[in-house]
């Protein structure tokens, strides 16, 4: 059985990298989001206040590592340090995977 399981992973190594991940990104935002409503706080005149601005806050941090709105939190700025730092390993991994596909012999 885990030989016929180890075939499987081996032969369809890009697609498994792929959906891998994406499946990172989409936990990094989400447990991202969930983290800054937890802890930054919501009375303050600029800021994350719904869930929202939670979602795309944490999608511009991945993606740019900067936003519209800045954590006012230690913890809020630890977990921004945290998401742009994972975005930039994202972003070389698509790159790299998007390399190998052009690259590749048919």
């Amino acid at each position: 059985m885990s030989r016929i399981l180890s075939r499987v992973i081996l032969k369809h190594r890009r697609k498994n990298a792929t959906l891998s991940a994406l499946l990172i990104s989409l936990l990094l935002l989400f447990m991202g989001s969930v983290g800054m409503l937890m802890v930054e706080p919501t009375d303050v005149e600029v800021g994350i206040k719904t869930a929202s601005d939670a979602v795309w806050w944490t999608f511009i941090a991945l993606t740019t590592g900067s936003g519209d709105y800045c954590p006012v939190t230690t913890e809020g700025r630890i977990i921004m340090a945290f998401l742009t730092i994972a975005g930039v390993g994202l972003f070389v991994t698509f790159t790299g995977m998007a390399a190998t596909w052009f690259l590749e012999e048919n």
